[in-house]
């Protein structure tokens, strides 16, 4: 009888490559909501930081004219909106008591925010969104479907400060 010689092939088996794809998805479906949540903060921020830059203009604007600015003196397009650089929000701009007032909405473009929704900020400094990140339906007063500026009853002050950062 001869002696045959045992051959040893190196490499991977499929079990092991099937572990390892395992851990991967594992890592990769904790990893991806993590990522969605990290760019909707950003594109929020990024929602705030233009509403405050719009509301610094037009108060610049005020202090040397004595009225707010249409959105076409701020360098709007033809039908008042203002998007940020990531196109990632529309600011349209409108004027309750005429000129001596305004308030400023930015509306996601090309993505839904389920958490926040629409942002708008007021010229008295007051801040508001559209969206109801705890849930709680009520903004604190009466409940008579409006609150003080005629915008429906969605927000409560927890809402605007969780989304408002």
């Amino acid at each position: 009888m001869k002696n045959q010689a045992i051959t040893f092939y190196r490499g991977f088996s499929l079990i092991e490559m099937m572990i390892v794809l395992a851990i991967l998805v594992i890592l990769a479906s904790v990893a991806y909501p993590s990522y969605i949540q990290h760019i909707d903060r950003e594109r929020r921020t990024e929602a705030q930081s233009i509403l405050w830059l719009v509301a610094s203009q037009q108060e610049r604007f005020y202090t040397t004219n004595y009225r707010y600015a249409t959105p076409l003196e701020l360098g709007a397009d033809g039908v008042n909106n203002i998007q940020n650089e990531n196109n990632t929000y529309n600011v349209t701009s409108t004027y309750p008591n005429g000129n001596t007032t305004f308030q400023l909405t930015a509306t996601p473009l090309g993505w839904v925010d389920n958490r926040c929704g629409v942002f708008t900020l007021f010229s008295n400094g007051t801040k508001w969104v559209s969206g109801n990140p705890d849930g709680d339906g009520s903004d604190g007063d009466a409940g008579d479907g409006v609150d003080g500026f005629g915008i429906p009853d969605v927000a409560d002050p927890d809402d605007i400060a969780a989304c408002w950062r």
